[in-house]
């Protein structure tokens, strides 16, 4: 598809807002459904993804516009624009995007999928012909959940659950529509899809419903179903100056955040026009929140999708391939030896559970130290931690509760290791903790032992297997001396901690990576060779962006690696010619952060949990580890190469944020899949799984 963001660039404009940069993003998530080198099943995944995303997207970010809206008009948003401008602009791209992904459904996806003898049933087909098995679906499992409501000018306007499926009709008696009629989709609880596996015959609920339309308002005539939904804003609004408990102020939001106030009103386009106006009278929306949309809405249902046992049409399995330390007699004596880096999805994930059950049975072991952001619904994580905690060590957590849709489970499992007798630590006032840390304290005859992991990744065995990140082990006494000392920070011990070695946010992390830019200017003003490459998700902070304008105002060849937000504009006439962006949408979610400036020769690299925002860098707790093995630099210098040689799913990033491939004549070279094989190389095991 071509690209439309673009359309709101003016070659005069410093930096890109962040949300038109956010959906240039999620084009590239679309061009991923669109591209036929991907298996017909992982496309259905790719629309899933990219409806997922769009769906936070007005939940948080256009939500927050929506109020910018509507407490004042004269407002700004960060580079510029009114909310009102920004809005109209994001919803016409928007717009723009979503036909091209109704266009892939309709011509492309489906017609692919009924070539292979799926048949998709619409309610004229359940209607008209013998499909025994969808009525009693209906009859048993449908039926009982539907919730019908008349919407009569004297009836009392229902509820519209926060991302919630809605079918709306007119209802008819003596030719005269009488009234609008309102029912619910029960998916979930039911799923989306229902299949018959033998015949191939998949349906959507929805259409079920429309098939029995008369049943469900039986003293009508029933015209045409239309589906809508409404998403509401996600913000939890907490008072972090209140003198009530922040864990209590976040569960009393989390149920707030389910009645908020819309964001975006999905409609089908059919839909009569005096329809859609009652609706909008009746639910009190206003134009901006009204949002044009396809027959099925909540298409992230795709992730449900039934493939009928069709394995060749998904990706080939990748397995992790087991980590050198998985094997090991000795782990924490594996770790002393030397640092260790472990490399997701492309390696297990076994070694970071390993070393907290590990330290839960060590009787050398005092205490265990963890930040948990995102964890798993079933952790062996915290089943470690609780282990310790219930074996008698200090197991100090510090949880998270402000992580966006993660909040209830992170209290949960707040209490569940509070009541195994962890000391649980909750979030800082003003801060969130994203930084990524475990460590293990031993007392030996050779005295304290700290081993240290540092990770850019969340404790999170089920998206280990999903997301690019790296982890380090290490015995490195000044990392661990560093990492103390957060903890201490963390537990409100120690109000203005200093660190040795690491780079620590809101404190050390931005002059830190300002210096090392700094630096390289200074390489490149003496006429020495200066070069930055860097690996991140999001690039939106305007001081750091205008730092690697100065830098390559100077000269230093800047290489950036962003998957997802870039508010820099590159290679700008006059402010940012030798700067060039990729980015990688592909298989995995790329996610990991590096970081390298090559320093006259004798290059320096970090690993992050930060990325450049505004946000991590000021107003959060994010850690930069300096790597300090000679081996482990290496392995991170070759892979940040291996992603800027992919011609396969990277896309430049021009100053327009139109997305095009870096496809130049030659073989294709594909960065995961040559992640994968290297590091089956270096853990010993073959790649046959390719």
């Amino acid at each position: 598809m071509q690209s439309t963001s673009y359309l709101y660039l003016s070659d005069d404009d410093r930096f890109v807002d962040r949300d038109l940069s956010w959906l240039s993003f999620n084009e590239r998530v679309l061009q991923e459904a669109q591209d036929e080198r991907n298996p017909l099943l992982e496309r259905l995944s790719f629309l899933a993804i990219y409806s997922s995303n769009l769906d936070e997207f007005y939940r948080v970010r256009v939500a927050a516009l929506r109020n910018l809206v509507r407490s004042d008009a004269s407002i700004s948003t960060k580079f510029g624009q009114s909310p009102a401008e920004l809005l109209r602009a994001l919803n016409r791209i928007v717009h723009a995007q979503q036909e091209a992904y109704g266009h892939t459904i309709r011509t492309v996806i489906r017609p692919q999928l009924e070539a292979l003898g799926i048949r998709f049933l619409r309610e004229d087909a359940i209607r008209d012909q013998d499909h025994s098995w969808l009525h009693e679906r209906y009859r048993n499992d449908i039926r009982p959940r539907l919730k019908p409501a008349l919407l009569t000018a004297d009836s009392e306007t229902p509820f519209l659950k926060n991302r919630a499926l809605y079918l709306v009709c007119e209802l008819r008696q003596e030719g005269q529509v009488r009234a609008y009629g309102l029912v619910n989709v029960p998916s979930p609880p039911l799923p989306r899809f229902l299949s018959n596996e033998r015949a191939k015959h998949v349906t959507y609920i929805d259409d079920v419903i429309r098939a029995h339309g008369a049943d469900v308002f039986p003293e009508y005539d029933v015209g045409p179903f239309y589906s809508v939904k409404l998403s509401r804003d996600a913000e939890l609004y907490v008072d972090e100056d209140s003198p009530e408990p922040l864990v209590q102020q976040v569960n009393d939001s989390l149920v707030r955040r389910e009645t908020g106030a819309p964001s975006r009103f999905l409609y089908d386009t059919r839909m009569p026009a005096s329809m859609l106006e009652a609706l909008a009278q009746r639910f009190q929306l206003s134009d901006d929140d009204l949002m044009p949309g396809g027959r099925y809405h909540n298409l992230h249902d795709y992730f449900g999708f039934p493939d009928f046992n069709l394995v060749e049409h998904r990706f080939h399995p990748h397995p992790p391939h087991a980590h050198p330390l998985t094997a090991a007699s000795d782990l924490f004596a594996a770790i002393r030896e030397r640092d260790h880096l472990i490399q997701f999805p492309y390696q297990s994930y076994a070694p970071v559970t390993r070393f907290l059950e590990t330290a839960a049975d060590d009787p050398d072991c005092t205490e265990i130290r963890v930040t948990l952001y995102r964890v798993a619904s079933n952790s062996a994580v915290t089943r470690a931690l609780i282990r310790a905690a219930k074996a008698g060590k200090k197991v100090t957590v510090f949880i998270e509760v402000k992580a966006r849709f993660d909040e209830a489970p992170n209290i949960h499992w707040g209490r569940e290791l509070q009541e195994a007798g962890a000391h649980v630590l909750y979030s800082i006032r003003n801060l969130k903790v994203h930084a990524k840390l475990a460590q293990v304290v031993r007392e030996t005859e050779q005295g304290t032992e700290r081993l240290t992991y540092v990770s850019t990744g969340n404790f999170n065995e089920k998206t280990s297997r999903v997301y690019t990140d790296l982890g380090v082990f290490t015995a490195g006494a000044t990392i661990g001396h560093d990492v103390e000392t957060l903890f201490l920070h963390l537990a409100g011990t120690l109000d203005d901690p200093t660190f040795e070695s690491l780079l620590v946010a809101p404190f050390t992390l931005r002059s830190g990576f300002e210096n090392l830019i700094d630096r390289e200017i200074s390489h490149a003003k003496a006429g020495r060779h200066a070069a930055i490459r860097i690996k991140l998700n999001s690039l939106e902070d305007p001081r750091m962006i205008e730092k690697l304008y100065a830098a390559s105002q100077a000269g230093v060849h800047i290489e950036l690696i962003l998957r997802g937000i870039c508010c820099l504009r590159p290679n700008q006439p006059g402010l940012s010619e030798t700067i060039t962006v990729r980015s990688i949408v592909d298989r995995y979610l790329e996610h990991w952060r590096a970081f390298r400036f090559h320093n006259d020769g004798h290059p320096e690299l970090y690993i992050s949990s930060a990325d450049w925002m505004t946000r991590n860098l000021s107003r959060r707790i994010e850690v930069g580890l300096p790597i300090l093995d000679p081996t482990i630099a290496s392995t991170i210098s070759r892979l940040l190469d291996m992603q800027w040689a992919d011609t396969a799913k990277a896309r430049e990033l021009d100053r327009y944020l139109t997305n095009t491939y870096c496809r130049p004549d030659g073989p294709s070279y594909r960065s995961q899949y040559e992640e994968y094989i290297w590091a089956g190389e270096r853990s010993g095991a073959t790649s046959e799984a390719v």
